[in-house]
């Protein structure tokens, strides 16, 4: 695992970089916050991001119709396939993230070991995050079982503090080294 303050640099130096500005500005904060020991806000915008990333991609490889070709003569019709395809995978289809990654999956854009990694951190780490299940985290996290209720609560700081960790590294390594971006 990379430390947060080289992916800090990494990011300042612009080799992090994501699909959408909303991304790029969720991890910024993401990143600021940790740096400002602020871990649980740090976690939560990098759950938010997580997913994001993953509906982003799925949206990007499979907007445009067949046989449709972007250039420069066509950008509105580009932003309204985008936007189209957005609603159609959140609002219509309503897409859970295994199946967001089961379509991407389908699409050769990541394999099915990759599947089942991004699938299994979702459910171990991102899904507690976000819905603030501390005690869930604490265990796995902490490499202990909490004495009683309130070492949780007590601990709470160590424990964002790792998912932290753990987020921004993942988030890098899907946009600075895996590249899960659409070129």
């Amino acid at each position: 695992m990379k430390p947060v303050n080289e992916i800090y640099s990494e990011f300042l130096l612009g080799n992090v970089r994501f699909h959408r500005a909303i991304e790029n500005d969720l991890f910024r904060d993401a990143l600021m916050f940790f740096m400002d020991n602020k871990f649980s806000t740090s976690a939560s915008l990098c759950s938010t991001l997580y997913e994001m990333i993953f509906t982003t991609r799925l949206v990007r490889e499979t907007a445009n119709p067949i046989g449709f070709i972007p250039s420069k003569e066509n950008i509105n019709e580009q932003l309204k396939y985008l936007m189209e395809k957005e609603n159609d995978i959140i609002n219509t289809q309503k897409l859970s993230f295994r199946q967001i990654t089961k379509e991407l999956k389908n699409k050769n854009v990541i394999s099915e070991i990759e599947k089942q990694e991004y699938d299994t951190f979702y459910t171990e780490i991102r899904n507690p995050v976000a819905h603030g299940l501390t005690f869930r985290l604490f265990e796995k996290l902490l490499d202990s079982k909490p004495a009683h209720t309130f070492e949780v609560e007590t601990n709470y700081q160590p424990v964002y503090k790792k998912a932290s960790e753990l987020l921004i590294d993942k988030i890098y390594y899907l946009m600075a080294i895996k590249e899960l971006r659409k070129k």
